[in-house]
């Protein structure tokens, strides 16, 4: 039986009255379903996929900029063309270059920090589908805090990444993958709350 025989069965054998109350009772169901939805949508990117999206890509920029550092640093390794009018950097201008290039590396390290402190405040918000790569970031947070910035991995570091295997800055695809979700939540409250104000079906 359909449906709509279900719901002719119904007024026919209980009267138009229930038909409205049954009607009613779907349409606040859905309602609140539709609610809870957008006020969960809002959540997740208020406290986690929208700052995420920030700074991995302020992380993203970073990159961009010590590459160019060092590409200016020794310009023959690259194949990148070079300005023709830069003359080679000299040994005091080389070490200014690697000090600026250790600054943006200082910032990209602690961004993945603020990015880690999201992630530990916010678990319960974080997407099933997301849950492997977020992890792995977040281990490779605490290898890098652990191995390499209080140093306990010092003498045996080769011997360590070959049982761990290697610490990411950012792992391939990580940044990609919080841009789309990032995306795909801002479009699904922004359909959500369109039909909300025009009384559509989610």
């Amino acid at each position: 039986m359909g449906t709509l025989e279900i719901f002719q069965f119904l007024t026919v054998g209980l009267g138009s009255g229930f038909l409205v109350t049954a009607i009613k009772l779907y349409l606040d169901a859905r309602s609140a379903a539709r609610q809870r939805e957008i006020g969960y949508l809002q959540d997740q990117l208020r406290l986690l996929y929208s700052p995420l999206h920030l700074l991995a890509t302020l992380n993203k920029e970073h990159l961009k900029i010590t590459e160019k550092l060092q590409d200016a640093l020794n310009p023959k390794a690259t194949a990148k063309p070079q300005p023709e009018d830069v003359p080679a950097a000299s040994g005091a201008e080389s070490d200014q270059i690697i000090k600026l290039s250790n600054e943006y590396a200082t910032k990209f390290k602690e961004n993945n920090a603020k990015m880690r402190q999201i992630l530990e405040a916010n678990w319960s918000l974080i997407d099933v589908d997301d849950v492997d790569l977020l992890l792995a970031f977040v281990v490779d947070c605490v290898r890098m805090q652990v191995e390499v910035d209080e140093k306990h991995s010092q003498g045996v570091a080769i011997r360590v990444n070959q049982r761990l295997g290697t610490i990411f800055y950012v792992r391939p695809g990580f940044t990609e993958r919080i841009t789309a979700q990032w995306n795909a939540k801002r479009q699904r409250l922004s359909k959500l709350l369109m039909r909300r104000t025009t009384g559509g079906t989610p």
